[in-house]
């Protein structure tokens, strides 16, 4: 959803597009374990720390808040971790789509009297279906596989699927363990991929 709305707004006309455009693809460029150590910086559980100094600032919390210790902020502070680094990549993808979309449909629908509501989900939403598509999969490939940030900000105390595979085969060295989640990994993947293909409408043919 944040993938679509930021293409929405860079694919539309306004002074500084192409900077813009420039500026969002900054946080998916980054190296992961950079973007990692810098979030793992702003959780700091002390004044250091950037949430903690902001919400000790404005009166929200005491000001040595442990984001990355507490069982109840550990998962959604590494899903808006890869919520940050990862949408710019979605609403590239997203973007691509958009251009593929001939502006004479937008002009007709003008024409017509169709309101910008109405374009978007008779013009813009279908004909962006396949690009929708492509981004949920690649989505999903990135939340199967995170590793980087995990490791990082966490190191063993929470896995991913792609830490908990790396554990068994290097750590515990169970190969069979770690094949049979490797294998698990891809017919999630498979499943998911199907799934949006059938629910968008994509012809796979």
């Amino acid at each position: 959803m944040l993938g679509l709305i930021v293409a929405l707004v860079v694919n539309s006309e306004f002074k500084g597009r192409g900077a813009m455009r420039a500026v969002m693809l900054v946080p998916w460029a980054v190296i992961t374990v950079v973007s990692a150590r810098m979030w793992e910086w702003m959780f700091e559980p002390t004044r250091a720390g950037l949430f903690n100094m902001l919400g000790d600032r404005f009166g929200l919390i005491d000001g040595s808040y442990s984001f990355l210790s507490s069982a109840n902020l550990q998962l959604p502070a590494i899903i808006a971790v890869d919520v940050w680094k990862t949408t710019p990549f979605m609403a590239l993808l997203i973007l691509a789509g958009l251009q593929l979309i001939p502006n004479e449909l937008y002009e007709a629908a003008e024409v017509d009297g169709a309101s910008k509501f109405r374009q978007f989900f008779n013009i813009t939403l279908p004909l962006l279906k396949p690009s929708l598509a492509v981004a949920l999969i690649f989505r999903t490939l990135d939340a199967l596989r995170v590793f980087d940030v995990f490791q990082v900000m966490l190191s063993q105390k929470r896995y991913s699927m792609a830490s908990f595979n790396y554990f068994q085969l290097i750590s515990a060295r169970k190969m069979g363990m770690a094949s049979a989640i490797g294998v698990i990994i891809f017919i999630i993947i498979f499943a998911f991929a199907i799934l949006y293909m059938k629910s968008l409408g994509v012809d796979t043919e």
